[in-house]
């Protein structure tokens, strides 16, 4: 789960023009997607119409065309990414054109536009997603490993469940040679160091303990599976977050 109060809607119509305008002059990247499917169709805005009130993006030739098809006949909308700099662009908004086989898509100008402010490392919930877990080497007998329920995740490290008197065998510094992470479609493993150790209230009867441990020398191919998951994962919620697409009075959208 992301933290929503780190998206601040943009209410004045002038600026969401001007960011969708700044995003076309400097070619920005977008990531197009659909509430419930997962998969993304990497585009760049290219043009503004403020006379319409419609932008384009352009779209690699070598996508396929049935995927945009796809793509653009979902009825709730489609859901983009758009990258300025520091600050996320994340809005739904429906089609305006498209011409089947051309790599240009218009879209309308949305009602709503969400800007993120981006940390240097993203952390996501993990808390009520099945099938991720992490496991270390057991303190006492190093060739038995111990399982554990992954709470949060980012690029720099994981915070991970123990249980309330388990807290005097792991020592802030101490390291895991072989710590294991376990993510719904990867795995991979790092060295671990414990960072810091924590009992956090959920509630007024109850708590947990979590061990907080960072990532040392995580490879690059282990840190951009961590970036594709958190990706998905704020990209579904915030589709979940935008249903119901609240209600226009602009006309249905075309497609010749």
């Amino acid at each position: 789960m992301f933290d929503r109060r780190s998206f601040f809607a943009v209410k004045e119509e002038d600026s969401r023009l001007r960011l969708i305008r700044e995003g076309a002059k400097t070619q920005a990247p977008a990531l197009l997607w659909t509430a419930g499917k997962p998969s993304t169709v990497r585009a760049t805005l290219t043009h503004f119409d403020f006379a319409k009130r419609r932008f384009h993006v352009g779209v690699s030739e070598r996508v396929d065309p049935r995927k945009i098809l796809e793509l653009i006949a979902d009825p709730q909308g489609i859901l983009f990414q758009v990258e300025l700099g520091r600050v996320k662009l994340m809005f739904r908004t429906l089609l305006g054109h498209y011409d089947q086989g051309k790599p240009v898509i218009e879209f309308q100008i949305p009602d709503q536009i969400y800007k993120v402010q981006q940390r240097k490392e993203p952390r996501v919930s993990t808390r009520d997603i099945a099938g991720l877990h992490g496991s270390h080497e057991d303190p006492h007998l190093p060739e038995k490993r111990i399982s554990r329920k992954i709470l949060d995740l980012s690029e720099g490290g994981v915070s991970l469940k123990i249980f309330v008197g388990e807290d005097r065998h792991y020592q802030v510094g101490k390291q895991f040679q072989e710590l294991q992470i376990q993510l719904p479609e990867s795995f991979f493993q790092c060295l671990g160091q414990v960072q810091n150790i924590r009992l956090v209230k959920l509630s007024e009867n109850e708590s947990e303990m979590v061990m907080g441990i960072k990532f040392v020398s995580l490879s690059e191919e282990n840190r951009i599976k961590i970036q594709n998951f958190i990706q998905s994962r704020v990209m579904q919620e915030f589709g979940e977050m935008m249903i119901p697409m609240p209600s226009t009075d602009n006309p249905s959208p075309s497609k010749i």
